[in-house]
Protein backbone atom coordinates (compact mmCIF):
# COMPACT_ATOMS: atom_id res chain seq x y z
CA UNK A 1 0.00 0.00 0.00
CA UNK A 2 1.27 3.48 -0.87
CA UNK A 3 0.15 6.25 2.14
CA UNK A 4 -1.19 9.72 0.19
CA UNK A 5 -0.47 13.05 1.47
CA UNK A 6 -3.95 12.96 3.84
CA UNK A 7 -2.24 10.29 5.31
CA UNK A 8 -4.46 7.63 3.94
CA UNK A 9 -3.51 4.46 2.42
CA UNK A 10 -4.23 4.74 -2.08
CA UNK A 11 -5.94 1.52 -2.82
CA UNK A 12 -4.24 -1.64 -2.99
CA UNK A 13 -3.07 -3.02 -6.63
CA UNK A 14 -2.63 -6.40 -7.78
CA UNK A 15 0.81 -7.26 -10.33
CA UNK A 16 1.16 -11.15 -12.13
CA UNK A 17 4.23 -12.40 -12.04
CA UNK A 18 5.44 -15.83 -13.70
CA UNK A 19 4.75 -19.48 -12.02
CA UNK A 20 5.58 -20.01 -8.40
CA UNK A 21 7.56 -16.73 -7.60
CA UNK A 22 10.06 -17.95 -5.03
CA UNK A 23 12.33 -14.86 -5.27
CA UNK A 24 11.84 -11.07 -4.70
CA UNK A 25 14.16 -8.13 -4.50
CA UNK A 26 13.61 -4.39 -4.39
CA UNK A 27 16.27 -2.32 -5.97
CA UNK A 28 16.36 0.89 -8.05
CA UNK A 29 17.08 -0.81 -11.40
CA UNK A 30 17.06 1.57 -13.86
CA UNK A 31 18.46 4.52 -11.83
CA UNK A 32 15.10 6.76 -12.25
CA UNK A 33 14.94 7.62 -7.82
CA UNK A 34 12.33 4.77 -7.37
CA UNK A 35 12.35 1.31 -5.77
CA UNK A 36 11.46 -1.13 -8.82
CA UNK A 37 10.76 -4.85 -7.74
CA UNK A 38 11.68 -8.06 -9.07
CA UNK A 39 10.35 -11.67 -9.29
CA UNK A 40 12.09 -14.55 -10.32
CA UNK A 41 9.95 -17.46 -11.06
CA UNK A 42 10.58 -21.33 -10.51
CA UNK A 43 8.59 -23.08 -12.60
CA UNK A 44 8.25 -20.23 -16.11
CA UNK A 45 11.73 -19.95 -15.45
CA UNK A 46 11.52 -16.42 -15.91
CA UNK A 47 11.93 -13.17 -14.44
CA UNK A 48 9.04 -10.18 -13.88
CA UNK A 49 9.95 -6.48 -13.63
CA UNK A 50 8.05 -3.63 -12.29
CA UNK A 51 9.48 -0.47 -12.67
CA UNK A 52 7.97 2.31 -11.27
Amino acid sequence: MVCVMSGMFAPMVNYGVGSYPYWLDSWNFNKDGKIDLVSANENSNSVSVLFR
